[in-house]
């Protein structure tokens, strides 16, 4: 399957989808029998109508191959959005029932026990028309059942609820096409909305790499001199030689440790970025090639972790050490994290108390 990369902006955030990452998260019921066109037109949908994925907002379902996938909303999705736009003016949804040869339309999804229910309607009011968009439909044409016949779960326990569903759906993509096209409720397709799980999906470390990398290539060399407004500073230069002379070096300067020079305080316990993510994983790739994987376990286990992203600033830069550390010195024993760490310091100030300081070097003052 092709990695085209789709990123958009949604009202939740940004999102960043590409075929592989729609299979491998994304589809409810069988990954495996979704074709390369039916992720395709999720992917397309998704990005038109900035829905995000992750949170729920869609769904892309298939169960078989004898039927095409089915892209649903979530249930909050449609009444979330005609909420933001700023012609809509309120909803009635119901219930239509049956009591002999009386025929009652209601609002909400009370039905009697001696009433038989046949339909739901809905009116969606806008600002901006006279009359409200009124849509009526038939129990019968909607209820869906399952291949042997019985009702799915919802339309067998709540068929009113249900119903009024439909109406609603049908009612909003006719009273606002611009924000509701192609967007459909899973009460009006074959699908079972007892199935959907509605548990928000942690955004994939595939996906912070993508935007990472991304906003590395989309990065500017320098800022766009509009922009950059700075202070016209007014400096006369009368003699360098005198400025030399005021320059102060340090007599007998110790070497700098490795742990001295951490720009990170110890103990930092906010969770590492995505970058240090990413580097770690590249080097580890780097030093132990397919067994990488096994390596980077044996770290977490070391700070009682089970993901890389659990990790801390501190953690993730002892790891980043000691991993630069291995790739230079091709340490392939067995050692414990501790160990490694300490090895990692040991070397790093070693090589440094190896520079020789120069005391009366020049100092070199550009102008």
């Amino acid at each position: 399957m092709s990695e085209e990369i789709v990123r958009y902006k949604t009202e939740s955030g940004e999102v960043v989808l590409t075929p592989d990452i729609v299979k491998k998260y994304l589809v409810s019921g069988k990954p495996e029998k979704v074709t390369e066109e039916e992720v395709m037109m999720f992917l397309n949908l998704c990005k038109y109508q900035r829905l995000n994925p992750f949170i729920r907002e869609a769904y892309l379902v298939k169960y078989s191959d004898n039927q095409p996938a089915s892209m649903v909303v979530g249930k909050d999705t449609l009444l979330k959005r005609a909420a933001r736009n700023q012609n809509f003016d309120g909803l009635t949804a119901g219930v239509i029932v049956r009591r002999g040869d009386q025929i009652t339309q209601r609002i909400g999804s009370l039905v009697l026990d001696d009433e038989d229910l046949v339909g739901g309607w809905a009116k969606v009011y806008r600002k901006d028309w006279k009359a409200p968009v009124e849509v009526t439909v038939s129990l019968r044409e909607y209820k869906k059942t399952l291949p042997d016949g019985r009702p799915m779960a919802n339309w067998s326990s709540m068929p009113a609820t249900m119903i009024r569903k439909v109406a609603l759906a049908q009612a909003l993509r006719e009273a606002f096409p611009e924000d509701f096209s192609q967007l459909y409720a899973a009460e009006e397709m074959p699908v079972d909305e007892s199935q959907l799980d509605e548990t928000p999906i942690e955004v994939p470390y595939e996906i912070k790499e993508l935007i990472e990398e991304e906003d590395i290539l989309e990065e500017p060399d320098e800022a766009p001199k509009e922009e950059v407004k700075q202070a016209q500073v007014k400096v006369t230069i009368r003699d360098t030689d005198d400025l030399k002379s005021k320059v102060i070096h340090e007599e007998n300067p110790r070497p700098v440790k490795a742990s001295e020079k951490a720009k990170i305080p110890k103990g930092d316990t906010r969770l590492a970025s995505a970058k240090q993510i990413k580097y770690i994983v590249s080097l580890a790739k780097q030093v132990h090639g397919e067994h990488y994987q096994d390596y980077l376990d044996e770290f977490l286990d070391g700070y009682g972790k089970n993901r890389l992203e659990e990790l801390t600033i501190t953690e993730a830069s002892k790891t980043i050490e000691a991993l630069q550390m291995r790739a230079n010195i091709g340490n392939t024993e067995q050692q414990s994290t501790d160990d490694i760490i300490d090895e990692t310091l040991k070397k790093i100030d070693e090589k440094e108390e190896e520079i020789p300081y120069e005391e009366d070097a020049d100092v070199d003052i550009p102008f």
